[in-house]
Parts: C-alpha cells; sequence; structure tokens
C-alpha cells in the first residue's frame, strides 16, 4: 500500500479491485488493516521478499481510541486474518482467491504481520486502477459497514466534476453483491457454503446468481 501526505494527513493508496473484494472483518480488524499496511516492510531477498507490519498494541489504542482489552482484541483479529481468505475478480470473469495474512504474531509487546505477497500489486507501486483513502477518516467510524461504504464509495469519486451535478456521483448496486462488499453477508460461512455446494456455483459468481433482483441507487457526495 502506497503512503503519501497530502496536508499533513496521512492518505492511503488501495488498488480498486482489492477495495471491491469480498471479505468479512470486524471494524476493529479492518481498521487494524488499514494501520497496518501503512507501517508494511519488505524483508528478505528479492525473490522471496516478505511483506511485514510491526505495531505496538499501545498506538494501535491510542489512534483507534478504543477502551477495551487491547490483548483480546489483537488476538481475535489475529485468528480473523490468519483464517480469512479474500476473492478478487476482474471485469472479464477471471477471478483469484488468497489469504490475507500468512501469519499474526504478538512477542515481546510487538504486534507483527506478514502479509501473503499476492497482496504486493495492490498495495505497492500502483500508477492506475487506485484510490487514495484518508487513514484519520478510516479510523472514526464506528460501524464496519460505515467504514466499507467509504472505501467503496471513495472508489467511484474518480467520476466526480464539480461543474455535474454539483460533483455527485450517482452508482448504483446490486443490494446483495453489495452485502458482501461490506462484509454484512460472508461468503465463507457455512450456509453460504450449503448453497454453493447444492447449487454447484463457483463462488465468485454466487452474488451474481442469488442477487437477480433488488438494487438500489446510492449518492456518493465528496467524502471528507
Amino acid at each position: 500500500m502506497e503512503i503519501q501526505s497530502e496536508n499533513n494527513e496521512l492518505v492511503i493508496r488501495k488498488s480498486n479491485q482489492l477495495i471491491s473484494s469480498k471479505m468479512h472483518n470486524n471494524l476493529f480488524t479492518n481498521k487494524l488493516y488499514a494501520i497496518a499496511m501503512t507501517r508494511i516492510e519488505q524483508e528478505g531477498c528479492k525473490e522471496n521478499e516478505k511483506l511485514v507490519a510491526r505495531l505496538y498494541p499501545g498506538e494501535i489504542q491510542a489512534l483507534l481510541g478504543d477502551n477495551g482489552n487491547i490483548y483480546r482484541e489483537l488476538k481475535v483479529a489475529a485468528k480473523l486474518m490468519t483464517g480469512q481468505s479474500m476473492v478478487i475478480e476482474s471485469e472479464d470473469g477471471n477471478f483469484k482467491a488468497f489469504t490475507i495474512v500468512n501469519e499474526a504474531e504478538y512477542r515481546d509487546g510487538i504486534f507483527k504481520i506478514e502479509f501473503n505477497e499476492n497482496i504486493k500489486p495492490h498495495i505497492l507501486e500502483l500508477t492506475r486502477n487506485y484510490t487514495t483513502l484518508n487513514l484519520s477518516v478510516m479510523t472514526i467510524f464506528d460501524k464496519d459497514m460505515s467504514f466499507r461504504l467509504y472505501e467503496i464509495l471513495q472508489k467511484e469519486m474518480y467520476k466526480s466534476r464539480l461543474d455535474v451535478n454539483d460533483g455527485k456521483v450517482e452508482v448504483e448496486y446490486n443490494l446483495n453483491e453489495l452485502r458482501f462488499m461490506t462484509g454484512n453477508a460472508n461468503i465463507n460461512e457455512e450456509k453460504v457454503q450449503r448453497y454453493l455446494a447444492r447449487n454447484k456455483i463457483e463462488e465468485c459468481r454466487l452474488t451474481h446468481t442469488i442477487a437477480s433482483y433488488n438494487t438500489y441507487a446510492l449518492t456518493a457526495c465528496k467524502l471528507i
């Protein structure tokens, strides 16, 4: 993930494919991903390079303003991260599924995350088809759907022009597909997997199969 400073604020570049990917997280884990990806270091030889982020629980708690048990929350997040797969689809119908994190470890006061190498082209050296996100905005949301909607709608703001509709952009989403994109529906849940098996449907086609209706329009105004 590329990090830049705009007006003394930390912003992050993320590929549009990554933003549109389908995954299920809680709010704390989503925020933890955002913070961790600003700390990514490339370690090892070029042929076997690892993407590693190191964070201190105290700074995570201070940044997120979380008053809970940070160590318990980190343990829950680590389980989610290492057991989670992401599905990225291209416009031509191809798709790729992979785990986001290879390993998450807490040792000697440091929380270390090793990212899957497959995520590298979606977070580093981006030149096109990416979206810039404001880290300070991402860390203030108190609902996981709000967090994901910020990412998803911000992705559409490249279409915004102040001389057209006051800069507003109208985007129509399939309701069920949006549920998967925001994490309100989990493609890894047992009942979803049973549906897949019963109907012999590929995962990447699930949302298109069960969502042949029920669409609604969202208006994406310029966000902070």
